[in-house]
């Protein structure tokens, strides 16, 4: 029988500080907090890119402000209520969904309410989406909150918040993770769910892919684990980085990652008949053409300047679909380094379908079907790498 079960990255999400990893100078601040015994009256802000474990943080904050020892003993009641995920005092929000004047107002009425534990904690997630009246509506209470009440707030874009909310803030950057912190994370879960068959190059493939986020990378490994049991037979090890390459992209990529990523590979391995299948999805074609134009302005980048040991350059964006896109180019056999006039002519075809593009009042999804699909001018020329 098939029993519900928690996916990987709730499943192992750090339930203590000794679990967190590549934040330590944030988990040292935050022990010797806990050692004085003293409640931040303080607001925290906690700032990130997405995955990098901001929420995380934030509840592992509330869960050992109000554990009877301080410490997460996970036998209090109160540690008990928050695994079981029905703490009454603590409340996340995605203040994406809840951003009005009204939410803001009703949060705060319900923070007047004392604590059936110690201290209520309101997470308030993704909090640069707030409208300015509601960011204004809260800088009473996070400047002067009652010794009950402890807000934090996560954002992936601190530059967008109000001076004055963040100047009644404690203010914690998460760090991206390195591929060191994910890559010791992958092989303890791995080796709980018994999985032998991954070496370190395939871990560290698959800290490339996620872009650094541990959420990211986690739910990769438990999506290449269903993989390879689902084909009920021994894997090939030849194959295993073109499989959590493929997982990869199906994880964490978006519907417009995902056709552009594979009309990108259509337009270099001379296949128009996957080109026009992604087309086909019908995904806003001016949208389509600059992704496109990003994911090959990498590959670019990759040809033409010098990457250090860890595959990074200060001057370019290393977003994780450029790197999936790059990854599994290679899979496929087109290095950038090696056919660098091939990706100037691809570069020079995308150009000038997006300028045609652009021409037109109404842009039809014709234009990209007889331009992409043609590949004009793209492999014509066979000699020059």
């Amino acid at each position: 029988m098939v029993k519900p079960s928690k996916g990987w990255a709730q499943k192992y999400r750090p339930q203590r500080l000794s679990e967190v990893a590549g934040q330590d100078s944030i988990v040292t601040m935050f022990r010797g907090m806990l050692k004085k015994g003293s409640i931040p009256t303080e607001a925290f802000l906690l700032s990130g890119p997405s995955g990098c474990g901001k929420t995380t943080m934030a509840r592992l904050i509330a869960k050992y402000l109000n554990c009877v020892t301080w410490n997460a003993c996970g036998k209090c009641g109160s540690c008990i209520a928050f695994e079981e995920n029905r703490h009454p005092d603590i409340e996340e929000m995605n203040m994406a969904d809840s951003r009005k004047i009204e939410d803001v107002r009703n949060l705060i009425m319900r923070s007047q309410f004392m604590p059936t534990h110690r201290i209520k904690v309101y997470i308030l997630d993704e909090f640069h989406q707030v409208i300015q009246q509601a960011e204004q509506c809260l800088l009473k209470p996070l400047e002067d909150p009652p010794p009950h009440v402890l807000w934090i707030l996560g954002t992936t874009n601190p530059e967008k918040l109000a001076s004055a909310i963040k100047g009644r803030c404690n203010h914690l950057p998460i760090k991206p993770l390195g591929e060191t912190n994910i890559v010791w994370r992958l092989k303890r879960i791995a080796k709980q769910e018994n999985i032998g068959y991954l070496s370190d190059k395939h871990y560290k493939l698959i800290s490339d892919l996620s872009g650094g986020q541990m959420r990211d990378a986690i739910s990769i490994l438990e999506n290449v684990s269903n993989y390879i049991t689902g084909l009920g037979k021994e894997c090939d090890s030849s194959k295993l980085s073109e499989i959590v390459t493929n997982q990869a992209i199906q994880t964490v990529e978006s519907e417009l990652d995902m056709v552009a990523s594979a009309i990108l590979i259509g337009i270099y391995r001379r296949n128009a008949k996957l080109i026009c299948q992604e087309l086909a999805k019908g995904i806003e074609p001016t949208m389509l053409m600059k992704k496109l134009m990003d994911l090959n302005q990498y590959l670019l980048d990759r040809g033409t300047l010098s990457f250090n040991s860890q595959g990074r350059h200060p001057a370019v964006f290393h977003s994780s679909s450029n790197i999936r896109i790059y990854k599994h180019l290679l899979t496929k056999g087109l290095n950038p380094e090696e056919n660098l006039n091939l990706i100037i002519r691809v570069h020079n075809l995308i150009l000038d379908t997006r300028a045609e593009l652009l021409s037109f009042t109404h842009p039809d999804r014709s234009i990209l079907s007889a331009r992409l699909g043609r590949m004009d001018g793209v492999h014509q020329s066979r000699k020059a790498k």
